[in-house]
């Protein structure tokens, strides 16, 4: 806690230093944050962040008893719709490819799919018996990918709702799965003893079969596939380092250090060229994946920024925190991330 404050403290000195440069400078303050475009303010601590595959929208949930979470207009951050799950508040939540449904993840095990227009829940996967941690579809929206504290990751047919596969990740806290690009693949990280560490689960879906790569470290929050598939990014828990890890070799490519405490969240750009990673030190980093080199930092929030993503046309990222903001921010044009 003391080191929060203290990075806290350190970001504000930053902040209003800058402006005072500027002011001397007699440079408008909005050049220190001209990559912020928008704030919208929130009545809970934001969970979960996604933009709806138009553009148009922003769903966010928040940490609220009523199971609530919410549509914003991407534009002006005006409420458009709010759901509520009267069964515990709702820990993570997806769209779907296709932009008509949502998938919401609650405390309770339970993940509803919601229709989107209707506002109506039109499949209930019940299956889990704790926190959901992660969910996500398929690049078919056929299947929904889960991961939960009961320790096990469970992968859904969304049509009948039944579970097709769930391993159990023999681990001391929840994992995080995800689909590869071709939906073949799953990605599967966990906390884990030393002793008992299989590091990296990769996972086939139609054979069944899994294989590990091995890591120095066995405590992964967080892990993703790269847009071609053939990488992954993962964090370590204690050393706030990212890797990206060659999936076929096994091998560490690139660590991106630079981040003070546990990374939540990240995104590739989809030409390869960036990784935009999100943390508890309430910072959102932008790296250059070729070498690994940090080459910008959003500040703005002073709580721990638990998600990101982006905007449709990948001209915006948006971001979820506990200090009750949804934020929107201008990607400099510098960073290209489409050619």
């Amino acid at each position: 806690m003391l080191r929060f404050l203290a990075s806290v403290c350190g970001k504000i000195f930053i902040m209003i230093s800058r402006l005072l440069l500027l002011s001397l400078l007699g440079v408008c303050f909005s050049n220190v944050i001209a990559q912020e475009c928008k704030t919208y303010k929130q009545k809970d601590r934001v969970l979960s962040v996604d933009v709806s595959p138009d553009g148009k929208y922003i769903a966010c949930c928040v940490q609220n008893k009523n199971g609530i979470f919410r549509l914003l207009d991407f534009t002006t951050g005006k409420l458009v719709k709010t759901f509520v799950y009267h069964n515990g508040y709702i820990s993570r939540i997806c769209y779907s490819h296709d932009g008509q449904y949502i998938a919401a993840a609650s405390r309770n095990g339970s993940i509803q799919i919601w229709d989107v227009k209707r506002r109506k829940i039109v499949k209930s996967l019940i299956g889990h018996t704790g926190f959901v941690s992660s969910v996500c579809f398929s690049p078919d929206d056929k299947y929904l990918l889960s991961s939960c504290q009961d320790l096990t990751t469970k992968l859904w047919e969304i049509s009948t709702g039944k579970i097709i596969r769930s391993i159990d990740v023999k681990c001391q806290h929840n994992s995080i799965a995800g689909f590869s690009p071709d939906g073949k693949n799953v990605v599967i990280s966990a906390i884990y003893e030393k002793k008992d560490n299989p590091g990296i689960i990769i996972l086939n879906l139609d054979s069944g079969k899994s294989r590990s790569i091995k890591l120095n470290f066995t405590n992964v929050i967080t892990a993703c596939f790269s847009p071609d598939g053939e990488y992954i990014v993962v964090n370590d828990f204690y050393n706030y380092y990212c890797y990206l890890i060659n999936v076929k070799q096994s091998v560490l490519v690139r660590t991106f250090k630079g981040h003070e405490n546990w990374v939540y969240d990240f995104k590739f750009s989809p030409n390869m060229k960036y990784l935009f990673s999100c943390s508890h030190d309430a910072d959102i980093k932008i790296w250059d994946i070729e070498t690994g080199e940090l080459k910008y930092t959003f500040t703005g929030h002073f709580q721990p920024i638990i998600s990101i993503a982006f905007s449709h046309d990948y001209k915006y990222l948006v971001s979820g925190s506990i200090d009750k903001k949804v934020k929107v921010w201008k990607i400099p044009e510098v960073f290209n991330l489409i050619n």
